[in-house]
């Protein structure tokens, strides 16, 4: 099976690898991205909730569901190919604090940091919006999007 994939042109890739693909593909993490502070709405993930069946939480995911929740988590790119989040940085628009990142590393395939952020104001999670990573008190700019940074519509996955 290895020889065939090796022939194949696979690669072997390290666990940082793996970390800076998935957050490039903006697959989340729990422990990282989700956690038991934010539910599946606000983590985009309501199209994965079974919401005919039965669950401890149900009725507050519905009333959640029924107020409009709304997905919390967005992809960062920093400008700066130098800056290098870990995660957990404050970001800023403006100058108000509206969210932290929750992982972050080096996208190779798009050439900059990227980070995953949990952004409590609406504004800082429009598509496009410019805000501010505070990497050990030094600000980066980044652009917000709601997409993945690498391969958004999903084609080379599909491919």
């Amino acid at each position: 099976m290895w020889q065939a994939l090796v022939n194949a042109g696979a690669r072997p890739a390290g666990t940082l690898a793996q970390t800076a693909m998935r957050i490039e593909k903006r697959y989340l993490s729990y422990g990282h991205d989700l956690d038991t502070d934010i539910s599946p709405l606000q983590a985009g993930l309501g199209f994965a909730v079974g919401w005919d069946t039965d669950f401890i939480g149900r009725d507050a995911l519905l009333a959640q569901r029924d107020r409009g929740a709304q997905n919390r988590l967005v992809s960062l790119v920093l400008d700066d190919s130098d800056a290098w989040p870990h995660g957990h940085e404050p970001v800023r628009l403006g100058d108000q604090i509206v969210g932290k990142t929750t992982s972050a590393a080096f996208g190779f395939r798009v050439g900059r940091p990227v980070a995953i952020a949990d952004l409590t104001d609406p504004a800082a999670r429009a598509e496009g919006a410019r805000v501010l990573l505070d990497i050990g008190g030094d600000p980066h700019g980044a652009t917000v999007t709601n997409r993945p940074a690498f391969d958004p519509d999903g084609s080379r996955m599909r491919g």
